[in-house]
């Protein structure tokens, strides 16, 4: 099978995934066409600093974190190895610079949280609710998202998810 691409993008084209809202994105090793201003809390947060030793070690995290950029957010993805491939997931952590709690895009319900000291949502995303995430609010139009993905689907992942944000939220700006 051959693939190509239509339009020309500067960078290493790499897989198609899938965002916190269920769009597909597509990502390259390019710089952002628009870098987070330096007033920005999430300017120079590392996403894979935000799990520490002590939380990959609660969460039974495995291997080496994987980095990654989109055009509105840096994230990072650790798998969690289970018995099975049925069981296992992956969690990802993603800073967004330029978007609020407020803009969180969910299948279903959006509940209202509180962690620490940060305001956040709860929701379901993904075209079939296969993704449950923790949008945790830094700023009125910034936030960090801690999502889970596997073959159980997302509200399986939900109390995982929630364990994960309990231990990032410290973590925040």
């Amino acid at each position: 099978m051959t693939t190509a691409c239509s339009t020309q993008t500067p960078g290493h084209p790499t897989a198609v995934a899938t965002e916190p809202d269920g769009s597909d994105r597509t990502t390259t090793s390019a710089t952002p066409s628009q870098p987070p201003t330096s007033d920005n809390p999430l300017a120079t947060l590392d996403p894979c600093d935000l799990f520490t030793p002590a939380a990959k070690t609660a969460l039974g995290v495995t291997g080496s974190p994987q980095p990654d950029e989109t055009r509105i957010a840096k994230l990072c993805q650790w798998k969690v190895a289970k018995e099975t491939g049925a069981e296992s997931y992956t969690f990802t952590v993603a800073a967004y610079p330029e978007l609020g709690i407020d803009k969180v895009v969910a299948t279903g319900e959006k509940k209202s949280l509180t962690m620490g000291t940060h305001r956040a949502v709860q929701s379901l995303g993904g075209p079939t609710g296969s993704v449950c995430a923790v949008a945790l609010e830094v700023t009125a139009t910034s936030r960090v998202d801690v999502l889970a993905t596997g073959a159980g689907g997302g509200a399986t992942l939900c109390p995982q998810v929630l364990d994960a944000a309990k231990l990032v939220e410290p973590e925040l700006p």
